[in-house]
């Protein structure tokens, strides 16, 4: 942040309220942007006879201020040998299960990040009323519920996940820390039983393998790290032929619906 909006915000690690505070007198409202219901990506570019890398590409240049419209693959003119790309080599688990409570509820449970002690954090959400709507928060969790997993494998809810503690405790909780007690090692599991976390705006299920980036090396998002999707083994030759450099990290990316402008949670990276 610039010393300007740092003296207005204060610390990253101020409490939320006093941010909130500062915020209003900066008036920026958190996500303040509506996207038209034609231009949502409710399919993959595949799905219409496209490539990966023939999507749209902004380009914005700092020079002038000015922008131009492209395709992705157009990518390798706009950058030049030295420059350095970085990329998420995270891959994208089978994150979703159908799961049970106690009284038979069906319900479908995200697996979000892996915490230490080998706890998770989870969502539960509610399936929609077909297959093309989605899911929505489910709130009424209680703690020390265990969810019946697919092939005998079980979830128990231990806490609520709460990322600003600000919120008073008696506030519906969306995000859980979990244990697992599961028949098989995790990515033999998910393999099995698990698939894709899909929202509504997708109005049709896609193998997993659409969910994956074409450098992706190690499993562990529970979402798609997208931003990398267009990207094409063609197109990154192209690049190491420019002499781009291309530095890969890991982002294990969680669920990603943060409802009511929550602040990010914890995730695991690693940069080498």
């Amino acid at each position: 942040m610039t010393p300007e909006v740092t003296e207005i915000l204060g610390s990253p690690a101020a409490p939320s309220t006093e941010r909130r505070t500062r915020l209003a007198r900066l008036n920026i409202k958190p996500l303040d942007f509506t996207l038209p219901k034609a231009l949502e990506a409710t399919e993959p570019p595949e799905a219409r006879g496209k490539a990966r890398d023939e999507i749209k590409l902004l380009v914005s240049f700092r020079s002038d201020n000015h922008v131009e419209h492209a395709a992705f693959r157009d990518l390798p003119r706009y950058l030049n040998a030295g420059d350095v790309l970085v990329i998420n080599t995270s891959g994208t688990m089978p994150a979703a299960l159908n799961v049970h409570r106690a009284d038979g509820r069906l319900l479908e449970l995200h697996l979000s990040t892996h915490l230490p002690g080998d706890l998770w954090t989870v969502e539960a959400r509610l399936p929609g009323e077909s297959a093309e709507k989605g899911t929505k928060p489910f709130f009424d969790s209680v703690q020390g519920e265990t969810l019946a997993l697919p092939g005998g494998g079980l979830a128990t809810l231990h806490i609520p996940y709460r990322q600003d503690r600000t919120i008073p405790e008696p506030a519906p909780a969306r995000l859980w820390i979990a244990s697992l007690s599961l028949p098989l090692a995790l990515p033999e599991y998910l393999a099995a039983y698990g698939f894709p976390i899909r929202y509504g705006y997708v109005k049709h299920s896609w193998p997993i393998s659409y969910y994956q980036n074409v450098y992706a090396t190690e499993v562990g998002s529970a979402e798609m790290p997208s931003s990398g999707r267009a990207f094409t083994p063609a197109l990154l030759d192209a690049l190491r032929a420019r002499k781009v450099e291309i530095a890969p990290l890991i982002l294990h990316c969680g669920v990603a619906s943060l409802e009511d402008h929550e602040p990010p949670y914890e995730e695991y990276y690693r940069v080498p």
